[in-house]
């Protein structure tokens, strides 16, 4: 399993267009690309502009599918200008257990 996590900093002036991207390209994702397990924003209890992602993919192959996907060049396109910045990682080969 692959995890994508990290955070998008968003320009206060931009946030709702930033949470519309996302709410979009979530449910696009979620419905259509193979392989996703989970693919979630969520927005900072503690800060309104900052937002989690959080994605779980069952092969590379899948992820590397999600970047080329219809929806993803038009969310890109739709974060220019509202955010200050982001923080991503990539977590390879993760053994899930439950707690």
């Amino acid at each position: 399993m692959i995890i994508i996590a990290g955070t998008f900093r968003l320009n206060p002036d931009r946030r709702e267009d930033a949470l519309a991207a996302m709410r979009e390209v979530a449910a696009a994702t979620n419905a259509n690309d193979k392989g996703c397990i989970q693919y979630q924003f969520a927005v900072d209890v503690a800060d309104p502009n900052l937002v989690v992602l959080y994605e779980r993919w069952d092969t590379a192959e899948n992820l590397a599918a999600h970047g080329k996907a219809a929806h993803m060049a038009p969310f890109r396109a739709a974060l220019k200008g509202c955010l200050a910045g982001r923080e991503l990682f990539i977590y390879k080969d993760v053994v899930e257990e439950t707690l």
